[in-house]
C-alpha cells in the first residue's frame, strides 16, 4: 500500500513539473515614453515631422487639437488618468492619434505597438470609441440637412457650375467589403458583381464634395432601388417637415429642388435622370451636361476612400453597428476637413433660427398626398423636358467660327472667283437631257470655278490671254456625249465640233506652249481621239463606220505630253507618207466579219490610199 501511494505521488510531481505556464508575462511598455516621442515628433514648435502632419493626420494640426480637446472634455475614456497600478495610462493625444492612423491607413491594430506603446486590444478599442464619440459630438452639425440659406447657396453654385437650376446634389451608392461577415449572413450580403460580402452606403453630395445625406447598413445583395426604399432620405418630405425652396426652369416654376441620378433610379419628381440613347441634339447636350454634373458624387466617393483607406480594405468587425460608427465618423471628418480648409459652399450658422414646421402623422391623407407628389411621373417628365430646353439655350455658344469678313476682303466678293459652282452640279445631275447640257456648256465656259482661299488663284497660274483660248473649254460636253451612247448618229455629228476644242490642262502639268509650237496646234495631229472611241462603241452599224474611215485617215493620234514629240521621231516629209494611216480601219474590218463582200470592196479603196 505504501508503495502504491509513493508511486502516484511521484507521478503527480512529474506532471506538475512538466505542465507549462500558459499565462503570458506582461510587456513592460513605457506609456509616457510613447507620449513624449509623439509630442516631440509632431506637436512641439520645432517638431521633426511638422511638414508631414497634414499628410499623416489628413487634417491640419489646429483641427486635430480641437477634436482632441472636445473629446477629452466630454468623455472620460479620452482623459489622462491613473490606472489600477498607480501609473499614468495613455494620453488623449495617443488614443486619438492611433484612431486617426487606423482610419487613414487601414492597417492592422498591432502595427502601432512599437511606436505608440499600445497593445492590439487597446488600439482596437480606441478606434471604436473614437468613432462613436465623433458621431455624438459632431454628427448634428456635419450630417445636417440643408437649411433654407443652404438651399439657396446650392442653387446658385450648381447653376453657375453645371447650368442646372434647382439642383441640390447627386445621389448614388457604394459598397464596403465585409471580411468578417458571419457565414450565416453571407447569402444576403453577397452579390454577383462582388466576390465577398459587402455593406451598401447611400450618399448625396454637392459640387464641393460635401456629403449632405448618408445611409449605411443595407445588405450588399440589394440594388440602388431597394436601398432607396429603405432610406430615410424622403421622410421629411412625406412628413411635411422639409424646407421647400421653389425655382424656375425654362420659365416654369417648381416647388422643390431635385437630385441627379443614374438610369437605375425610378422616375420620381425629385430625380433627374439622363437619356439612354438620345438622337436629338438638345437631348445629347443634356446627356453630356447631366453626366458631367453627376460626377460630383463619384468624386466624393473617390476622395472619401482615398482619405480614409480603411474603407478600401475589408471591414474587421463582427457587428454592423460598429461598422456604422466607423463609416459615419469618416464622413463627418471628411466634411470637417472641407469646412476647415474653406472649400465648403455652405457655412454653419449656430444663430440661424429654423422655422418650426409641424409635421403630419404617418398614414394620414396629407402623408399620402406628399408621397404621391414625390412619386409623380408626370412632374419628372415635365421637369426633365424643361431642363433640356434650359441647358440647350444656356450652352448655345456665340459664333466661334471665323466670319466671312475675316477670311475674304470686300474686293474678293465682287470678283469672278467666288461664282457658285451650283450650275455645274445641276448640269451633272441633269444628265437626262444631253442637248440642253451641251447648250449650257457654252455659258459655263464664261464662268470660273470657285477657288478655295488657301489655293493659288486663277491669275497666278494663267494669263488673261490663256483664258480666251480654246484650251479651257469645259469637258462636260464630252462626258455627256459618252453617257448618251444611245444615239450614235447625234454623237458623230457632234464630233466635228469637238475636234476644235482642246482638253482642259490641269494647273500642275506643263502648259501647251511648253510642249508644242504654234505651228503644231494647227496640224491634224491634235485632233481628239474621242471619235474613234465613239466609233468603236457604235459597232452596230458597220456600214457607217466604214464610211467614216476616210475622214479618220486624215486625223492623227493625240500625242501625250510625256512622250517624244513628233519632230523628234519623224521628218516633215514622213507625215504625208502612207505609214501614218490609222490602224482603226483594220480593227473595224476585223470586227465587221458579218459582211465579207463589203469588206472586200473596201479593200480595193484602201489599196489606192
Amino acid at each position: 500500500m505504501a508503495k502504491t501511494v509513493a508511486y502516484y505521488q511521484n507521478r503527480l510531481g512529474e506532471t506538475s513539473r512538466a505542465r507549462p505556464n500558459l499565462r503570458k508575462s506582461p510587456l513592460r511598455r513605457n506609456h509616457e515614453a510613447g507620449h513624449d516621442r509623439l509630442i516631440e515628433d509632431y506637436f512641439v514648435d520645432d517638431a521633426i515631422y511638422a511638414v508631414k502632419f497634414r499628410r499623416r493626420f489628413r487634417m491640419r494640426k489646429e483641427l486635430f487639437l480641437r477634436i482632441v480637446g472636445d473629446l477629452e472634455g466630454r468623455f472620460p475614456y479620452f482623459q489622462w488618468k491613473m490606472d489600477a497600478r498607480g501609473k499614468k495610462g495613455f494620453s488623449p493625444i495617443q488614443k486619438c492619434t492611433t484612431s486617426i492612423r487606423q482610419l487613414a491607413y487601414g492597417m492592422g491594430a498591432d502595427k502601432w505597438d512599437e511606436y505608440f506603446r499600445m497593445s492590439e486590444r487597446t488600439v482596437r478599442e480606441s478606434v471604436y470609441k473614437f468613432c462613436k464619440a465623433i458621431c455624438l459630438v459632431y454628427g448634428q452639425r456635419y450630417l445636417r440637412k440643408p437649411t433654407i440659406n443652404d438651399i439657396h447657396q446650392l442653387y446658385t453654385v450648381h447653376e453657375g457650375k453645371h447650368g442646372f437650376p434647382g439642383m441640390l446634389g447627386s445621389i448614388d451608392c457604394m459598397h464596403w467589403s465585409w471580411s468578417l461577415c458571419p457565414n450565416a449572413w453571407r447569402g444576403q450580403y453577397m452579390r454577383g458583381d462582388h466576390k465577398e460580402p459587402t455593406i451598401i452606403l447611400e450618399v448625396i453630395a454637392s459640387h464641393d464634395l460635401w456629403i449632405w445625406h448618408a445611409f449605411f447598413g443595407p445588405a450588399g445583395a440589394n440594388n440602388d432601388i431597394n436601398v432607396l426604399d429603405q432610406s430615410p432620405v424622403f421622410n421629411d418630405i412625406y412628413l411635411g417637415k422639409s424646407h421647400d425652396v421653389p425655382f424656375q426652369a425654362n420659365g416654369v416654376s417648381y416647388k422643390r429642388g431635385y437630385y441627379l441620378t443614374d438610369c437605375i433610379y425610378p422616375p420620381l419628381s425629385v430625380f433627374v435622370k439622363s437619356f439612354t440613347c438620345p438622337n436629338d441634339p438638345k437631348r445629347k447636350k443634356f446627356k453630356v451636361a447631366q453626366e458631367s454634373a453627376r460626377k460630383d458624387v463619384e468624386r466624393a466617393f473617390g476622395v472619401l476612400k482615398r482619405r480614409w483607406q480603411v474603407l478600401t480594405v475589408g471591414a474587421r468587425s463582427y457587428e454592423v453597428k460598429k461598422l456604422q460608427h466607423v463609416m459615419y465618423a469618416c464622413i463627418i471628418l471628411h466634411n470637417m476637413i472641407l469646412e476647415d480648409e474653406g472649400r465648403a459652399i455652405c457655412r454653419y450658422n449656430e444663430n440661424e433660427v429654423l422655422p418650426n414646421v409641424e409635421g403630419v402623422a404617418v398614414g394620414t391623407q396629407e402623408y399620402r398626398v406628399n408621397r404621391r407628389e414625390v412619386h409623380n411621373r408626370d412632374i419628372h417628365q415635365a421637369l426633365r423636358a424643361d431642363l433640356v430646353e434650359h441647358i440647350y439655350r444656356a450652352h448655345i455658344q456665340p459664333p466661334y467660327e471665323l466670319s466671312h469678313d475675316d477670311l475674304f476682303d470686300e474686293s474678293d466678293e465682287d470678283s469672278d472667283m467666288f461664282v457658285e459652282s451650283e450650275d455645274s452640279d445641276d448640269e451633272s445631275d441633269a444628265g437626262e437631257n444631253d442637248a440642253d447640257d451641251q447648250g449650257d456648256g457654252e455659258d459655263d465656259d464664261s464662268k470660273a470655278h470657285i477657288q478655295p482661299p488657301y489655293e493659288l488663284s486663277h491669275d497666278d497660274l494663267f494669263d488673261e490671254s490663256d483664258e480666251d483660248s480654246d484650251m479651257f473649254v469645259e469637258s462636260e460636253d464630252s462626258d455627256d456625249e459618252s453617257d448618251a451612247g444611245e444615239n450614235d448618229a447625234d454623237d458623230q455629228g457632234d464630233d466635228e465640233d469637238d475636234d476644235s476644242e482642246a482638253h482642259i490642262q490641269p494647273p500642275y502639268e506643263l502648259s501647251h506652249d511648253d510642249l508644242f509650237d504654234e505651228s503644231d496646234e494647227d496640224s491634224d495631229m491634235f485632233v481628239e481621239s474621242e471619235d474613234s472611241d465613239d466609233e468603236s462603241d457604235a459597232g452596230e452599224n458597220d456600214a457607217d463606220d466604214q464610211g467614216d474611215d476616210e475622214d479618220d485617215d486624215s486625223e492623227a493620234h493625240i500625242q501625250p505630253p510625256y512622250e517624244l514629240s513628233h519632230d523628234d521621231l519623224f521628218d516633215e516629209s514622213d507625215e504625208d507618207s502612207d505609214m501614218f494611216v490609222e490602224s482603226e480601219d483594220s480593227d473595224d474590218e476585223s470586227d465587221a466579219g458579218e459582211n465579207d463582200a463589203d469588206d472586200q470592196g473596201d479593200g480595193e479603196d484602201d489599196d489606192s490610199e
